[in-house]
């Protein structure tokens, strides 16, 4: 959090410089395209990866599996998505890491590790699904998965 603050001040500066040193490289036009590229392909990621990582975790809680990975992988491409609609070229570089399955996969091994080591415990609901008749829940109807699970009672 202490980075927080000389990061956001720091950042603009820096993609402003850059853009400026890209313009008179390339063109202020190409430079402009670019940008504007970068934000396109932003939104199309965001679209697209939002949805399939979406389905995929819920297929993944349908089976009874932890969609631990899944999710953090789908936090870290919306995240590379919204860095691509940023304007600047630092933060384009930045979304392409994130968007890149294997930095991707990296970034999350590490953060798994770091939650590891900090004492972190994934907690997840243990689902298991049941067939026949015997599955059948008579006031709701429906049939199939059970979820088991503790719980604590809080009284207002």
């Amino acid at each position: 959090m202490r980075l927080l603050l000389p990061l956001c001040l720091l950042l603009p500066i820096c993609e402003l410089l850059l853009l400026i040193e890209v313009g008179r490289r390339i063109g202020s036009l190409p430079t402009l395209a670019l940008v504007l590229l970068a934000a396109a392909a932003g939104v199309y990621v965001l679209r697209r990866q939002g949805v399939t990582t979406l389905l995929r975790a819920q297929q993944r809680l349908a089976s009874g599996e932890s969609p631990v990975a899944t999710i953090v992988n789908g936090v870290l491409i919306a995240g590379g998505g919204l860095l691509l609609l940023i304007p600047g070229l630092l933060t384009d570089v930045l979304a392409l890491v994130l968007l890149f399955p294997v930095t991707r996969a990296l970034i999350v091994r590490r953060a798994a590790r770091r939650f590891a080591e900090r004492g972190f415990v994934a907690m997840h609901a243990h689902t298991t699904r049941t067939r026949g008749p015997e599955a059948r829940d008579d006031d709701t109807g429906t049939r199939g998965i059970t979820i088991e699970g503790d719980f604590r009672r809080r009284d207002p």
